[in-house]
């Protein structure tokens, strides 16, 4: 049967799962397993790379699992912190430790070398399904078909290195077309008629990831996406065996307020498109600037076809530090009317999601030109994650960033013969993710057989945790066994793994928080139409260094960053003392002459030449004059000349 629609998809899904056995809880105490009895810490020496693990310390209460022939399927030796003795147990791996609990750290800190030798005739296949949108009218089917190269290119490399010992990886791949229904479609279709499955991976597309997840879990698989960057997907709830190697915008929201820390701005607003894709972000980043007591004086939602009003009010409000999250046919729109409306320049302060690319050259879509957008984008901050390599660091895999540009190339050729090898989308987190699930399966194996575990990761079967029918198991034999808890104690294994597990990629340290990636953040700034790194974040220590490795100063348009609202001060403007004394001066004796005129006036009133000269009116004159007279000294008189504020205190 083709599933040929998302609905038809889901249901079967449903009709599938209804019956499916949920994983149980038990708690347990633990304790770090360690080689050395006065140390706390397991630690786990090879060739290549240094782990760490945790095992539970009271197994009391632990049920033994066995496999079908009747051996302990998971057997762990653990030493007791008391007096040394060591006891045999058979530990529930779902008993494992929540994420938040403090874990062992399985990191990998050099780089795995290439062997010589070919190891294909005597391992093992541990197959993927990969799912990419090589097809369809999303923007992530554009970087598709490199993405797919990319984790080709990471499978081989992982082969060559022999990174998970007695096992090579294969991955067989479909079109998930932009549709969810086709890519639920297509991971039914690998199941019924592909080989086992160990984890999936993909997609890019948030939208068709969001669906698939919620299928993919329910049979015991580990998913890890390469490009989907909802916020709805941070939920564990939902997806709780769900992982991604790139960073949501959520994630960056630290960044963001360490930056308006470093800058000393107070006072800011935001403005984002609708759709969970931005508001999740935009709502936790409101959270997190309550907690750090920046005010928000304003917090705009958006449409393609309603901003207007938005925009207005954020310049009615005196907004002048405005984060903004949106696609880049919305920056386009935004940028257009915020260059009409004078709100760019140096009073003002963009920064906004990055990823974009350079949105503001194409005004193709405004009734802008591409100059108006680009005086509005000038200065314009990003911020995203980094998908390059601190200076110290080296990745997992040896290549440096030349090198899998290069190589990625030359896949890309080898995949599409005869086409440009130019290639987009999340290459280099592809390339990491693959690795992510190979050394997710070097760890267990190691551990499994540090710790006798009479398990393999050929074990692994995920159809044993499909629901019995009266007539069988969807096409497998109907005498297989009821699910066992020791596929989910597997899986869960894994799933504890993977979210301890912590090394250098291609594009960047790479650990996670929940199904999220923790990565450093970048800012850049565009200075010249032309992106550049001005700032990382540091999530591990907090920090935000403006003079890191390879940074451009932050250039400001008038020399110092803009201040974040309209500061009134209140200055009282005196006199000086000596203008006041010489001005006095001269009132007096203007007022002093005043009165001669005026006793000249009475005196001779009587005469005939006074009276004909109007005496009245020259008398109401002389006294305005000294009415004039007495308020220059009157007047004059403030803080710079009394000195003291209590002369006129009410």
């Amino acid at each position: 049967m083709v599933v040929k629609s998302e609905t038809c998809a889901i249901l079967l899904a449903c009709l599938l799962l209804s019956n499916l056995t949920q994983p149980s809880h038990a708690t347990n105490s633990y304790v770090i397993v360690h080689s050395d009895s006065s140390s706390n810490r397991s630690t786990f020496t090879g060739s290549e790379e240094v782990i760490e693990a945790i095992y539970p310390n009271d197994t009391s209460d632990l049920d033994g699992a066995h496999n079908q022939t009747g051996l302990p399927l998971f057997t762990l030796v653990v030493q007791d912190k008391a007096d040394g003795t060591e006891s045999s147990s058979f530990p529930e791996f779902d008993a494992f430790p929540a994420r938040n609990e403090s874990l062992g750290v399985l990191e990998y800190r050099e780089s795995f070398p290439v062997r010589t030798f070919d190891f294909g005739a005597r391992r093992k296949v541990l197959y993927l399904l990969g799912l990419f949108e090589l097809t369809g009218p999303c923007d992530a089917a554009r970087g598709g078909p490199s993405e797919k190269a990319a984790a080709n290119l990471a499978i081989r490399h992982v082969n060559e290195r022999d990174v998970v010992p007695g096992y090579r990886l294969e991955m067989y791949d479909n079109d998930t077309k932009c549709d969810s229904g086709a890519a639920i479609n297509a991971f039914f279709h690998a199941i019924y008629r592909k080989q086992q499955m160990t984890m999936l991976l993909g997609t890019s597309s948030s939208e068709v990831t969001e669906r698939l997840a919620k299928v993919v879990s329910h049979w015991g698989i580990l998913q890890i996406s390469f490009g989907s960057l909802s916020s709805v997907l941070s939920d564990r709830a939902g997806f709780p065996l769900f992982y991604r190697t790139v960073a949501p915008d959520s994630s960056h929201n630290a960044a963001r307020v360490a930056l308006l820390r470093h800058f000393q701005w107070t006072t800011v607003a935001t403005l984002h498109e609708d759709g969970e894709l931005y508001a999740l972000a935009i709502n936790e980043l409101l959270t997190q600037l309550d907690i750090a007591q920046i005010s928000v004086s304003a917090s705009e939602s958006v449409t393609r076809n309603d901003f207007l009003d938005q925009i207005y009010h954020l310049k009615d409000r005196d907004c002048r530090i405005i984060i903004g999250s949106f696609s880049k046919q919305m920056a386009r729109k935004i940028f257009c009317e915020v260059s009409r409306q004078g709100m760019y320049g140096a009073d003002f302060q963009w920064i906004i999601q990055g990823g974009l690319g350079p949105w503001w050259l194409d005004a193709s879509d405004t009734d802008c030109s591409a100059e108006q957008l680009q005086a509005a984008a000038k200065s314009l901050i990003t911020v995203s994650a980094y998908t390059g390599r601190l200076p110290d660091h080296t990745s997992v895999s040896g290549l440096s960033m030349d090198d899998f540009r290069k190589e990625l190339t030359a896949e890309l050729e080898a995949q599409t013969p005869g086409s440009s090898a130019t290639y987009g989308g999340h290459v280099t987190e592809a390339y990491d993710a693959v690795w992510t699930v190979a050394l997710a399966l070097r760890a267990a194996d190691q551990l499994w057989k540090k710790s006798g575990v009479n398990a393999t990761l050929s074990d692994f079967r995920y159809e044993k945790l499909l629901p019995d029918t009266a007539g069988g198991r969807y096409g497998w034999n109907a005498t297989t066994v009821p699910p066992p808890k020791q596929m989910r104690r597997m899986v869960n294994f894994f799933d504890k793994i993977v979210s301890q597990l912590r090394f250098n990629g291609i594009s960047g340290p790479l650990s996670f928080f929940g199904s999220d990636r923790v990565g450093i953040s970048e800012f850049q700034q565009n200075q010249g139409g032309v992106l550049r790194k001005v700032a990382l974040y540091i999530p591990d220590s907090g920090t935000l260094n403006i003079n890191c490795f390879r940074c451009y100063p932050i250039q400001w348009q008038d020399g110092e960053p803009p201040v974040d609202r309209r500061i009134v001060k209140l200055s009282v403007a005196t006199i000086q003392r000596s203008v006041f004394v010489s001005v006095s001066v001269l009132a007096v004796f203007g007022m002093v002459l005043a009165v001669v005129f005026l006793a000249f006036n009475l005196f001779y009133r009587k005469r005939k030449y006074i009276k004909l000269s109007s005496p009245q009116l020259n008398n109401m004159t002389v006294v305005g004059c000294l009415l004039v007279y007495l308020a220059i000294v009157l007047l004059g008189l403030d803080h710079e000349t009394l000195g003291s504020d209590t002369h006129f205190a009410v």
